[in-house]
């Protein structure tokens, strides 16, 4: 109730009821540890709210005693250590002392020598997560930024690996669990990524080449992994469904994910299911609410009986030859579910790839999916810098699967990547002014990334050549319009005139999966324009070989007595004059361009060009609002979608109808259509919630 209200009075009578419950519990009685423990908790928590540092010191004294009283061969042993290691952190914190500091990594380094190979659900992340933050405070207090970046890494690649297996398994009808478990653990990732990208500079500059390139390409993994596992792809993938053999298989990964929840629980690791109760978030994603060096993970193993705690579903007879059963039918159930994603995603990519479950596309694939001499450049923002990771193909096709890869780090730590949302959402009517803040925010990135860049492209440029340049940026990196910074090839002069986009193609993709499913899709003839035979939404007939242009504009106001948008009829009308007689333009506009004409007559599938003029809309991360375009409304021409499927997909504005994001993934034929042109207000923004959320319309589209 006091985490609830915040009511002092609660918290103090807390303290008092388990005061008299310790004072009542024989010394040899086995529960004693976990009252020492939950006194612990209790007086921690008021130290908080009060700063009485004797709570403190008796949370350490009680927490010292609950340690001692813990049998070494109990599962109760490593939340022992690592609540004892919370505690000295927070007191390293108050008085400075580096023996607490020094006594709380050690404590945690033992709890994870205990938990590395057999520990289950979230005990694991939590202790990987305890010992990762111990050691990164470590590193600052004794000016020493990276000393342990090796056992960082390795420590946070267990953690995140435990964690991409339960959010493999999270339900998709229900996203709490998945947000929850991003927004609590997600700073995991950028972590991990930080302390490759120190082991990949360190290499470097030491002129170790194979240490360099190994550290190099478990960056990529590391960045291409995070991003994967953005929030709004399972969002949007409870409305689109798997088809074909996937959707058996997927039904089986249902299956074994609530078995493999059941041993985590039984085994002692901590509920992952829907209803789980992880308490508030405590970290942050991706830099943009950076969780500060040193801060501690949750209380782990609280052993009350009384509340929620990891133990309290373990069976009695939980013997050391029990759990080890347990343990190894867990195992084999692991790798039927890596068997099971591995299959969907060859049966059914583009499910997988929106479901956000596939396994990040090698270097070599990602430079496949590449033109000749094209590069790749992810943008990832950590605590304290924003990491680049570049992928270049080489100039000749046989040469394409012999890649370079390097990373860099820029000096955009968090609060810099903050700044970026409000210099982007500040309104603007008309050409940006010389003083503007974006303005300003897009030369000093020009002085930062394009330094990178010119090192990247320059060899790839002449007079009569623009080298193709794929940026993926990461959460509020998504908004940033990177074409339009300033070119400066020495990192400080312009020239006043020249952007990105006059010396290069830009073109942006939200992550490496989703590059490599279009480049396969085209490779088997999908988006060349041509008929998509043996697939069961083409449209058929000798229509879509000839067809190369469909435009959709309904020209329709987004608001009560808003301006009609008329120019964009008389655009999708004035392209469709530029098509060869030999071909066919498929016009729809006015009052024709409805919901139904977009998703139930294939108005944009099978063409060479398809232009959709309209309003757009971001998502928002209240409200429920999803992003989407406005077409003219429509009544039962497709069945009606469940609100708990589809959201708000049929919401109405004044003259038409929002169609979403997430109706258009599941829906959207886009079959043999190999270019869209989409003008459309915030086609690339969602809003920044937990996870890379920032997909859109863009990715809506691509994935289609």
């Amino acid at each position: 109730r006091y985490a609830l209200r915040g009511d002092p009075a609660d918290l103090d009578r807390a303290v008092d009821l388990d005061e008299a419950a310790l004072a009542r519990t024989p010394t040899d009685s086995p529960d004693r540890p976990m009252r020492l423990g939950n006194l612990a908790i209790y007086l921690s928590t008021r130290y908080a709210l009060r700063g009485d540092p004797a709570d403190l010191d008796r949370a350490v004294d009680l927490d010292e005693a609950a340690l001692a009283r813990t049998p070494t061969d109990s599962p109760d042993l490593p939340g022992r250590l690592g609540n004892l290691a919370i505690r000295l952190s927070t007191r390293y914190a108050l008085r400075g002392d580096p023996a607490d500091l020094d006594r709380a990594v050690d404590l945690e380094e033992a709890a994870w020598g205990l938990v590395r190979t057999s520990a289950t659900g979230l005990g694991a992340i939590d202790v990987a997560w305890g010992l990762a933050s111990r050691l990164r405070a470590r590193d600052v207090a004794y000016g020493q930024v990276g000393a342990s970046a090796a056992q960082q890494a390795d420590t946070l690649s267990a953690g995140v690996a435990t964690l991409d297996s339960i959010l493999a398994r999270a339900g998709l009808a229900d996203d709490r669990a998945a947000d929850t478990l991003l927004d609590r653990y997600g700073h995991l990732h950028a972590w991990r990524v930080e302390a490759l990208l120190r082991l990949a500079t360190d290499a470097q500059e030491r002129g170790d080449d194979d240490a360099a390139r190994q550290r190099v390409g478990e960056a990529y993994e590391a960045v291409a992994l995070a991003k994967g596992r953005r929030l709004s792809a399972r969002l949007h993938a409870g409305a689109l469904a798997p088809t074909g053999a996937a959707a058996t298989l997927a039904a089986e990964l249902d299956r074994l994910a609530a078995e493999l929840d059941r041993l985590d629980q039984q085994l002692g690791g901590t509920d992952t299911g829907p209803d789980a109760d992880l308490g508030p978030p405590t970290g942050s994603w991706l830099g943009e609410r950076a969780t500060p060096v040193g801060t501690v993970a949750p209380d782990r193993y609280r052993g009350s009986r009384a509340r929620h705690a990891p133990f309290d579903d373990r069976t009695t007879d939980l013997t050391p030859q029990r759990t080890a059963r347990l343990a190894a039918l867990r195992a084999e159930l692991l790798a039927r579910q890596t068997s099971l994603l591995n299959e969907i995603q060859a049966l059914d990519p583009r499910w997988a790839t929106a479901r956000g479950t596939v396994t990040p596309p090698s270097v070599n694939e990602v430079a496949a999916a590449l033109p000749p001499g094209g590069v790749a450049m992810l943008l990832f923002p950590t605590p304290d810098t924003t990491a680049v990771v570049t992928v270049r193909r080489a100039d000749n096709d046989g040469d394409s699967h012999d890649p370079t890869v390097t990373v860099d780090s820029l000096p955009w730590p968090a609060g810099k990547v903050g700044a970026v949302e409000l210099a982007i959402s500040s309104p603007r009517d008309g050409p940006i002014p010389d003083g503007d803040d974006l303005e300003r925010l897009l030369r000093d990135l020009g002085g930062d990334l394009g330094l990178v860049i010119a090192r990247t492209l320059g060899p790839l440029t002449t007079p009569n050549r623009r080298p193709s340049l794929v940026l993926m940026p990461t959460g509020t990196l998504h908004r940033v319009p990177f074409h339009a910074i300033p070119w400066m090839a020495d990192g400080t002069t312009w020239d006043g005139t020249t952007r990105l986009a006059d010396v290069a193609r830009v073109s942006y993709v939200a992550t490496p999966d989703v590059l490599v499913l279009r480049a396969r899709e085209a490779a088997r003839g999908l988006d060349l324009g041509e008929p998509a035979e043996n697939h069961e939404t083409a449209p058929a007939g000798p229509e879509v070989a000839r067809t190369t242009l469909a435009a959709v504009a309904p020209g329709v106001a987004d608001a009560s007595g808003g301006q009609v948008p008329d120019l964009t009829v008389a655009l999708a009308h004035a392209t469709a004059q530029l098509v060869p007689s030999e071909s066919r333009a498929r016009v729809t506009t006015r009052a024709r361009a409805t919901r139904h004409a977009l998703l139930g007559q294939a108005a944009l599938a099978g063409v060479g060009l398809a232009l959709v003029a309209t309003h757009g809309r971001a998502g928002e991360e209240t409200g429920g609002r999803q992003s989407g375009l406005l077409l003219h409304a429509d009544h039962g021409a497709l069945p009606e979608v469940g609100q708990a499927d589809l959201g708000d997909a049929r919401g109405t504005g004044p003259q038409g109808t929002w169609v979403t994001a997430r109706e258009m993934l599941a829906r959207l034929p886009l079959e043999g259509t190999r270019h869209v042109q989409l003008l459309a207000c915030e086609t690339h923004a969602d809003s920044p919630a937990p996870g890379d959320e920032l997909a859109g319309l863009v990715s809506t589209f691509l994935i289609r």
